[in-house]
Formats: structure tokens, C-alpha cells, sequence
């Protein structure tokens, strides 16, 4: 159950990189016509999800086990992110593609 956690760990910090990578030129006015910040940061997030899928493919077995928990926690990463930083609500379909992706997540861990 350890390893799974690290894997989570890798996948949300990634996808957190990958969130600031996108939506960083509507945080920081200096990213606004500035592509370097962004590309600077590129190998942290390659390296984390390089790591996370190296860590899941032995937990799981095969490789949609971390594909799946990979996309899964990208979109939990991202409604939360993008509701802290940007006060986007939670509408209903965010809702329910949030509950899909935790689905998918505890098939994963639990099937």
C-alpha cells in the first residue's frame, strides 16, 4: 500500500507541474509572453511521471493500470487546482467526471 501512495505522490506532483506549465501565463503576468518558465520546468514533470509509471507498472501488472491511474489523477488534480487558484466552481458535470475518476482509480487499486 506504500508503493501505491508513491505513486499517487508522482502522479499528483506531475500533473500539479503540468497544471502550472498551462495556466501559469494566467498567474504570473512575467509568463504571460514568456514560454521559458514553462519549458524550465519540463523535466520535473517528465521525471515524476517517469518514475510513477517505472513504480506502477510492477503494482499493477501491466500498463493501463498506471494509463488509467495516471488520467484519473490528472483530472483530480486539475478540478482542484483550477478551483483553488481560479475559484472555478464545481458545476455538475465536474462533479460527476470527478466520481468516473475516483471509480476508475479504486477499480485500479481494488480489482
Amino acid at each position: 500500500m506504500i508503493e501505491l501512495l508513491w505513486i499517487a505522490l508522482y502522479f499528483a506532483v506531475g500533473h500539479m507541474v503540468v497544471w502550472i506549465q498551462n495556466h501559469g501565463q494566467f498567474l504570473f503576468d512575467s509568463w504571460k509572453d514568456n514560454i521559458w518558465p514553462s519549458l524550465l520546468i519540463s523535466p520535473l514533470a517528465a521525471y515524476c511521471f517517469i518514475i510513477a509509471t517505472k513504480k506502477a507498472v510492477p503494482y499493477y501488472g501491466n500498463l493501463w493500470g498506471p494509463r488509467l491511474t495516471g488520467f484519473s489523477s490528472g483530472i483530480v488534480v486539475f478540478t482542484f487546482l483550477t478551483y483553488i487558484m481560479f475559484a472555478e466552481g464545481v458545476t455538475l458535470k465536474t462533479a460527476i467526471c470527478l466520481l468516473l475518476s475516483m471509480a476508475i482509480i479504486l477499480i485500479q487499486v481494488f480489482l
